[in-house]
């Protein structure tokens, strides 16, 4: 699950979205002004959060949760 966690991150980013590692509704980043995360960045952030959660940041639309 964890490993699945990770793929699905990266694709994301590759996507060309900005990813973001979440505990519950918290970030875990601060990522207001910054640029999205490496493919690296998500594998490193990942490896010491193995359970974190993944969120999209949205910039053009709001989502409703």
């Amino acid at each position: 699950m964890i490993q699945n966690l990770v793929k699905s991150a990266i694709m994301y980013a590759e996507h060309g979205f900005s990813v973001l590692p979440m505990v519950g509704k918290r970030p875990l980043i601060k990522f207001a002004d910054q640029p999205p995360l490496t493919v690296e960045e998500i594998r490193s952030i990942w490896q010491a959060n193995p359970f974190a959660g993944i969120a999209l940041r949205t910039t053009n639309f709001f989502v409703v949760d």
